[in-house]
């Protein structure tokens, strides 16, 4: 009968037993490279722990691939006609990868700070409100002149690849402009805030709705544009309603944060 009852386990039986299966987990042994493994063409290289890297072919094997069979395999398979090179020819070929990894990394880093300042410098012609062929004409020749005077041929080389074209400035500035924007919207969405309405018409007497808004922005009271839109039809109190309530709503600003509206008392406002 007691053959066919099933005895509850006790912990230390089920203790012994996870012991046992634990012990029997083979663990996984991570090869270390080794300078041998130049004269197959494989240096090392750190991406998400130690991998064989082909300096001819660049690639980068598997971490379990660091061993002599495989690694040999990779070099007679795919690059038997270096099989009778000497080891400084590899050597020199890891030299090469390493001067090209540093071009890379520096390229990449001249290339950030060029589009960095040709952003800064469409930010200065937009708020000394010059024309934006004076960067490409004007700026930057004088811009390199003097580096090259001051400090020399290889800076001066440098600041030409700045993109400051005309067609460039002018989307740095639209760049520029949506960003300034949806910053304050982002303000503008969770704060009470107050609005300045106002009908202006320009040279080309071309009428226009203008609209400040002003709020508390951290211990202080700040007033910015909020916008300024051009009155395609005539200018009644419906269609500069038109125009604020659906700015306000392209903006998903609340209504119900406006806690006052100042006009300049004529009869359309």
């Amino acid at each position: 009968m007691d053959t066919f009852l099933s005895h509850k386990r006790t912990f230390d039986d089920n203790k012994a037993s996870t012991s046992a299966q634990t012990s029997i987990v083979p663990k996984i042994k991570s090869r270390k490279y080794s300078q041998e493994y130049l004269n197959f063409g494989f240096t090392i290289t750190e991406v998400n722990g130690e991998k064989p890297l082909c300096v001819i072919c660049s690639k980068i094997l598997a971490a379990d691939s660091m061993k002599p069979n495989q690694l040999k395999r990779h070099f007679e398979t795919l690059h038997d006609e270096y099989i009778n090179k000497p080891r400084e020819f590899f050597e020199s070929k890891l030299k090469s990868y390493g001067k090209q990894k540093t071009f890379f990394k520096k390229t990449l880093s001249v290339n950030e700070k060029a589009l960095l300042t040709s952003y800064k410098v469409s930010y200065k012609i937009a708020r000394c409100k010059k024309p934006h062929t004076i960067a490409e004409e004007l700026i930057l020749p004088a811009a390199i002149e003097i580096v090259e005077t001051m400090f020399g041929d290889n800076f001066a080389k440098e600041l030409q690849s700045i993109p400051l074209s005309n067609d460039t400035v002018s989307r740095r500035i639209d760049d520029i402009a949506e960003d300034v924007e949806q910053q304050l919207f982002g303000k503008l969405r969770d704060k009470l805030f107050s609005i300045q309405l106002d009908e202006a018409t320009d040279s080309n007497k071309d009428a226009h709705f203008i609209a400040y808004v002003r709020f508390w922005d951290g211990m202080s009271a700040a007033e910015e544009l909020l916008f300024c839109k051009p009155i395609k039809l005539k200018a009644t109190a419906i269609a500069l309603f038109d125009i604020l309530n659906n700015f306000i709503n392209e903006a998903n600003i609340e209504w119900k944060n406006c806690v006052g509206i100042c006009t300049d008392g004529a009869r359309t406002m």
